[in-house]
């Protein structure tokens, strides 16, 4: 289930292949099988159970498997499906986003842009634990004149994990005398000293959640200046609510102190920008990236991002709460504070799970 769910769409191009050896044995006069075959079910943790018609409008349900939904698209107008998502296993999910024909490329799939949906109950990062379901509302929009046999979604859900996946200081170099008897499994990145951070992105999370100077722990300054991004009338309607790690200033101080500080302690130099959850309040999502990769060069190209979660728990401590390798495109995009100016980062808007491919 991680990535973009390839499993899932195996399934589909095995589910749509079904479809055509049925209307092979159709047209055949005679068709005669010899032997036994024996297949195995494919098994999925997260899956569609139930895909209920509201108001089919010209848009009918050919089938579901894994979380790939399979529709006929006959006629215009605006159909309605209550779809149950079952967890069958131990561990917990998010919802990653929607995955359409168009980025899959998979010939006999519609891959227009025409159709559009739209989905109500299921969220951006939505957990669904185990043994539980997520039931949501799906609405598909379709134009006049559009009709395909195979208009597909795949609801991609991820395993939830923590900072534990985020890199870590870099492997030491070997050593040119090594030890003739040395430990056995040696840790290439042994636990930090207490006091002391872990390198890379994940000391940059515990930094940023740490109680120093206005960091998340010790005052509402970056917190404030998030949310004071969502109602910004200097943020384009097509940008993410965002404040970047170095902005001109935020009131109480700079965002650019806290990153200079926090990046003295690590073994690489990162940028980030946080994102205000407009569904949540006491949730933010914070976006990290080498300074070296985010570069003009790098424009409208996707370069590695690591998505963090964060939350506020009962007791007023922002705390982890999910960490996700992905990717997401550069360019020039509002960057919160008091300026609110363009600055160069990643789109938030483009963040997909999984490594550049580049």
């Amino acid at each position: 289930m991680n990535k973009i769910n390839i499993a899932a769409l195996c399934a589909l191009l095995v589910f749509m292949t079904l479809f055509v050896c049925i209307g092979y044995a159709g047209v055949v006069d005679n068709l005669s099988i010899f032997g036994t075959a024996y297949v195995t079910p494919q098994v999925y943790d997260v899956y569609i159970s139930k895909v209920t018609p509201e108001s089919s409008a010209g848009v009918s349900v050919n089938g579901y498997t894994g979380t790939v939904l399979s529709t006929r698209v006959s006629s215009r107008g605006t159909a309605t499906f209550t779809v149950t998502v079952i967890n069958s296993s131990d561990k917990t999910y998010v919802f990653e986003r929607v995955i359409d024909g168009a980025e899959t490329g998979i010939d006999g799939i519609y891959q227009g842009t025409d159709i559009t949906y739209s989905l109500s109950g299921l969220v951006a990062l939505q957990e669904i634990s185990p043994k539980e379901a997520i039931v949501f509302t799906l609405t598909v929009t379709v134009p006049s004149a559009t009709v395909t046999e195979n208009y597909i979604l795949n609801f991609n859900f991820l395993e939830k994990t923590g900072s534990e996946i985020l890199p870590d200081a870099p492997t030491p170099d070997p050593d040119p005398d090594p030890d003739p008897d040395p430990d056995p499994d040696p840790d290439p990145t042994p636990e930090p000293e207490p006091g002391e951070m872990h390198g890379d992105f994940r000391g940059m999370v515990e930094a940023l959640l740490s109680d120093q100077n206005n960091c998340l722990n010790d005052t509402n300054l970056i917190y404030n200046a998030v949310q004071a991004s969502l109602s910004s009338n200097k943020r384009p309607d097509e940008d993410a609510p965002i404040l970047h790690c170095l902005v001109n200033s935020v009131s109480g101080g700079t965002m650019s102190e806290i990153a200079s500080s926090a990046n003295e302690k690590l073994t690489a130099n990162l940028h980030f920008i946080f994102e205000a959850d407009s569904t949540n309040k006491n949730r933010l999502f914070i976006y990290m990236y080498y300074e070296e990769d985010c570069t003009e060069s790098k424009v409208g190209s996707e370069i590695l991002v690591y998505k963090q979660v964060v939350i506020k728990d009962s007791t007023g401590t922002w705390i982890e709460n999910g960490s996700y390798m992905g990717r997401a495109v550069v360019g020039y995009f509002f960057g919160g504070g008091k300026n609110g100016k363009d600055v160069l980062t990643v789109n938030p808007y483009s963040w997909k799970a999984g490594a550049p491919t580049e």
